[in-house]
């Protein structure tokens, strides 16, 4: 059978290949190359095709959706921020009445 391991290597990551026979478990070959040679092997339409999938273009109603939902949470943390503010004014007047007495 045929076993093939992904290993990391100092200059990237490498392929070792191992054809084992079933029965004795030995090694009849192994091959080791790079992760960049099959890179270099691939067309260059299929990198392209590749590269366009994973560099999806937002429209701009995901762009104005985002916008809302950061606006949002901006309010939200000046409310909080707000509330923080006052309980720390309320802490440090009691602080005070209690060293004037």
């Amino acid at each position: 059978f045929l076993l093939d391991l992904i290993l990391p290597d100092v200059d990237g990551m490498e392929i070792l290949k191992a054809h084992i026979e079933d029965e004795s478990k030995t090694v009849l070959k192994m091959e080791k190359s790079s992760i960049m040679d099959y890179v270099k092997k691939m067309p260059a339409s299929t990198l392209n095709a590749l590269s366009k999938e994973n560099k999806k273009v937002e429209t701009s109603e995901e762009t104005k959706e985002k916008i809302e939902k950061l606006e949002k949470l901006e309010e939200e943390i000046e409310k909080e921020k707000k509330i923080y503010e006052s309980e720390l004014q309320k802490e440090s007047k009691k602080e005070n009445k209690a060293k004037t007495k």
